[in-house]
């Protein structure tokens, strides 16, 4: 196999780990937790393949090929410290609210005046077209009657005992607290603008 049919495999092995990370979210609403681990099992698999790969091409390929013997190990390296040690969560979140806020705020605007109503625990379900401005397609009403409304979108829904992220819309216009969200710890808190917040909390 020619070097550039290699390094093409090690690009798109990085792309697709990315993108991963990216839409984990997305992801994880797909499988239950249970069956989320097939899909990282077979990439962790494929990583560690890829990883001796790599080593192996360097020792093998050094001395016809020189410096570019090193791009696939490089390249391997690269994506797994990103991997380990970037988290886009919040670089996400505050690209989806340049994307989604005028959308989001469609949605409040309609649970103010009644049009969307939640299912009795908080959770209403978005309409076609709207399902994307949360992870699972739902809004969830914190607050909403003649004292103020507080509306969040899931940008994480884990399992009970799992931390959640979310962004919130608030017309207090102050940053949500844990009696608001009826959580025991906020863990990190984010004003994205004018009376929205982006909270991870457990």
């Amino acid at each position: 196999m020619n070097m550039k049919t290699i390094i093409i495999i090690f690009s798109v092995w990085g792309i697709f780990i990315i993108l991963y990370k990216w839409f984990y979210s997305e992801i994880y609403q797909l499988f239950t937790p249970f069956l989320l681990i097939i899909p990282a099992v077979l990439l962790l698999v494929l990583s560690v393949f890829l990883g001796l790969w790599s080593i192996l091409i360097l020792i093998e390929r050094v001395k016809s090929d020189r410096f570019v013997s090193a791009l696939p190990l490089l390249i391997f390296i690269i994506i797994t410290l990103i991997d380990f040690f970037t988290s886009f969560d919040l670089l996400k979140v505050r690209l989806e609210y340049l994307l989604y806020t005028e959308k989001r705020s469609e949605i409040i605007s309609e649970i103010k005046n009644g049009s969307l109503k939640d299912d009795g625990i908080g959770n209403v379900e978005l309409p076609h077209g709207y399902r994307q401005i949360s992870c699972d397609g739902e809004a969830y009403i914190l607050e909403n009657d003649s004292h103020g409304t507080i509306v969040g979108f899931w940008s994480f829904r884990g399992l009970l005992m799992n931390p959640y992220q979310m962004v919130i819309y608030t017309s207090y216009d102050e940053p949500p607290s844990c009696k608001i969200l009826e959580c025991e710890k906020i863990y990190q808190l984010e004003k994205l603008g004018d009376y929205w917040y982006w909270v991870t909390a457990y």
